[in-house]
């Protein structure tokens, strides 16, 4: 799989930018609409990339963060939304904003996207809620690790908000040694932590 891709930008339209890495090789790669304007010809770029394969071809898709290559993964992982959705909302939306319409449940808001239905923007929603302790955040550490999807889902079942359960999650496993403690205790520092929010 091609993580990422550095070179010299040889071409760049909205949503689509070519970069000749410096092997010689030619690479055309799909971009949110909204990094566009960070890119001119002859100009050193790097992208952090997701390919997705197709029957008859592969994309390859770049990022100017982990971030939102994160979300375009997270979001491509849903069934029924293939890159050009996921494009597109990452495009309408910064990582922040998307994290409070998942956690608000603002479907209308992403709807509000061309190309993305009441239906398609419910599903995402939906699932959505339960991803966002995966997306990786600017530093590159994965923001929790999956035993933290637990714990945050532990938290949303006793009735707090996703977002301040994440919040919470995160504060705890990034203290030093917390990440070694048992699920259980991990439980009781996230819910006295939330509780102090």
């Amino acid at each position: 799989m091609i993580a990422g891709v550095r070179g010299r930008v040889r071409s760049c339209e909205p949503g689509v930018i070519t970069l000749e890495t410096a092997s010689g090789l030619f690479m055309r790669v799909m971009v949110p609409v909204s990094i566009f304007s960070q890119f001119a010809v002859g100009q050193e770029a790097e992208l952090f990339t997701a390919m997705r394969v197709k029957e008859d071809a592969f994309q390859l898709y770049g990022f100017t963060s982990r971030v939102q290559r994160s979300w375009f993964e997270e979001l491509t992982a849903i069934s029924g939304i293939g890159g050009k959705i996921a494009l597109a909302l990452i495009s309408a939306f910064s990582a922040d904003e998307l994290a409070e319409i998942i956690d608000a449940g603002d479907y209308i808001r992403l709807s509000s996207v061309p190309g993305i239905g009441k239906k398609t923007a419910q599903r995402v929603v939906l699932e959505m809620s339960g991803r966002l302790g995966r997306v990786v955040d600017e530093g590159g550490e994965t923001t929790i690790p999956d035993v933290a999807n637990d714990l945050v889902s532990g938290l949303v079942n006793l009735g707090f908000s996703s977002r301040p359960a994440r919040e919470a999650v995160i504060s705890v496993m990034k203290v030093p040694g917390d990440r070694e403690k048992t699920f259980n205790e991990l439980f009781k520092l996230a819910l006295r932590r939330i509780s102090r929010q």
